[in-house]
C-alpha cells in the first residue's frame, strides 16, 4: 500500500502520462488533463509565480530589467517542489520580451521516508521560457492619472527536462521517473496601478489558458507496481495566476501565486525581485 500510494503521487505530480494509469483503481484518470497539468507545473509557466512587468502597467523602462524568482509548492506527503530561477525583460515596441531559466527542485523529507522502509533519491528538472506581453488598454481612474486599470495580453513558451526522482524499497524493488515538458499559453492579465510617492502598488490577476505536452518515462525492478514505459500525451487546462507588484525607481518586488486547475492540483507560492538596467 505504501508503494502504490508513493507511485500515484509521483506519477500525478511529475508525469501525467500512461503511468499513472498502471495502478489499480486509477484507470479512471484523465489522462490527457494531468498530462497538461504536469507539463505545465514542470516548465517556468506554472513553476514560477505570477508577476506583472513594469513595461506594462505604463512605466517606461528604457533597459533591460533583470528578474529573479523563487516559489514553492507543497504536494500530498512527504513530497514537494521548490524552484528558484533568473531572467530578463527586454522592452520591444509598446511591449517586452522576457527571458527565462530556472531549477525545480524535488525536495523530499528523507527523515520520514526512510523511517517508512524508502529511500529517495529526488532530483530536479532544468526549465528555460520565454513570453511576449503588452497593454491592450490602460485608463486612468482619477484626475491626476495616479491611479489606472491595466488589461494586458500575455503569451508564454517553455520547456523543463530532467530526472525527477528514484526510489528503493527495502525488498529491493525500485522505480524511476523522467520527465521533458513542453508548454505554451495565453492569458489576460488584470492590473490596477497605484501611485503613491515613489512606489507603484499594482495588484493583478492573469486567468490564462494552456497547453502542456509532456513526454514520460519510467523504469521499474521488482515488485513496484510500474511497468517501463515512454509515452507522450498533451492537454489544456485553464490557470489562474495573480499577486502584488511594488515599483520602485529601479528596483521591484513581488509576491504571487500560480494555479493551474485539475482535481487535486495544488497552488504555487512564490517571490520576486527585478532590478532595471537604465
Amino acid at each position: 500500500m505504501l508503494r502504490t500510494s508513493l507511485g500515484i503521487l509521483t506519477a500525478i505530480a511529475f508525469t501525467g502520462t500512461q503511468a499513472v494509469a498502471q495502478f489499480p483503481g486509477e484507470e479512471d484518470i484523465d489522462v490527457s488533463a494531468s498530462a497538461a497539468y504536469a507539463a505545465i507545473t514542470t516548465t517556468p509557466l506554472g513553476a514560477f509565480p505570477s508577476s506583472v512587468t513594469a513595461r506594462m502597467i505604463g512605466l517606461q523602462p528604457t533597459g533591460v530589467t533583470l528578474r529573479g524568482q523563487f516559489g514553492h509548492m507543497d504536494e500530498e506527503g512527504p513530497i514537494s517542489r521548490r524552484v528558484v530561477g533568473f531572467g530578463a525583460d527586454i522592452p520591444l515596441g509598446r511591449g517586452s520580451i522576457g527571458l527565462k531559466a530556472g531549477l525545480l527542485d524535488v525536495a523530499c523529507d528523507e527523515s520520514e521516508l526512510n523511517d517508512l522502509g524508502v529511500e529517495f533519491d529526488c532530483k530536479g528538472i532544468i526549465m528555460a521560457g520565454a513570453n511576449w506581453g503588452q497593454a491592450l488598454l490602460n485608463n486612468s481612474l482619477n484626475a491626476d492619472g495616479t491611479t489606472s486599470i491595466v488589461l494586458g495580453l500575455d503569451a508564454t513558451l517553455g520547456y523543463g527536462t530532467g530526472d525527477v526522482l528514484n526510489a528503493r524499497f527495502d525488498d529491493g524493488s525500485s522505480f524511476e521517473i523522467s520527465v521533458t515538458s513542453v508548454s505554451a499559453s495565453v492569458g489576460l492579465p488584470l492590473a490596477l496601478a497605484a501611485k503613491s510617492g515613489r512606489a507603484t502598488v499594482v495588484p493583478h490577476l492573469a486567468p490564462r489558458l494552456a497547453y502542456g505536452r509532456q513526454n514520460g518515462k519510467t523504469s521499474a525492478t521488482g515488485d513496484s507496481f510500474f511497468e517501463d514505459e515512454d509515452s507522450t500525451e498533451s492537454g489544456t487546462r485553464f490557470m489562474l495566476g495573480g499577486g502584488v507588484d511594488v515599483f520602485f525607481s529601479k528596483v521591484g518586488v513581488n509576491i504571487g501565486f500560480q494555479k493551474a486547475f485539475i482535481k487535486d492540483g495544488k497552488t504555487l507560492i512564490g517571490v520576486g525581485l527585478s532590478y532595471g538596467l537604465r
